[in-house]
């Protein structure tokens, strides 16, 4: 059940110029449940003949759950190691570390030993392919002062058989 509501709010009619009332609100939505509970108490003070003061206390208690286990099931953390050797150039590192949302979508973060970091957004929806963008900024140090930024657009085609696991892995950027 992805979204549940429900309520109960009981109040008295005023008598002898007091009322009281409780109220149980409770609201679940995909894997938050949370509530309140109250009992209320109210009072009308009459200071003159056309003003009266509403007086009232309210005492609850708040409750909020989250279902972990439900959003391990749909969240996921890949990290990734992606080492480069290219002629006349030096080797590069990059780290990078990716959020998996329900398999159809991944947010990442890379950081790279030549002092860029990235940040990426796949979408995985398909079963043999993923698009995405990248966007890559320098740090602005000495040597890198003279290098732009780049968008990246890219597209991946998944080979063979694409099995259902737990522990997600990726290699590419």
């Amino acid at each position: 059940m992805l979204f549940r509501a429900t309520s109960l709010v009981y109040n008295t009619k005023e008598k002898n110029r007091a009322s009281w009332g409780f109220s149980y609100l409770s609201d679940k939505v995909y894997v938050e449940n949370q509530g309140m509970a109250s009992v209320d108490y109210g009072y009308k003070l009459q200071l003159n003949t056309n003003t009266n003061l509403h007086l009232g206390i309210k005492v609850g208690a708040n409750f909020n759950n989250i279902d972990i286990d439900k959003l391990n099931s749909t969240i996921s953390i890949a990290p990734s190691f992606l080492y480069r050797i290219v002629s006349d150039a030096p080797n590069q590192i990059t780290v990078i570390r990716k959020i998996n949302f329900k398999d159809q979508l991944q947010v990442g973060m890379c950081v790279s030993n030549n002092d860029y970091i990235s940040a990426m957004l796949v979408f995985s929806g398909m079963q043999k392919l993923d698009f995405g963008y990248g966007y890559e900024m320098g740090q602005r140090t000495s040597s890198t002062a003279l290098r732009a930024n780049t968008h990246e657009l890219f597209m991946r085609f998944k080979f063979g058989k694409q099995a259902k696991s737990n522990v997600k892995l990726s290699n590419t950027f």
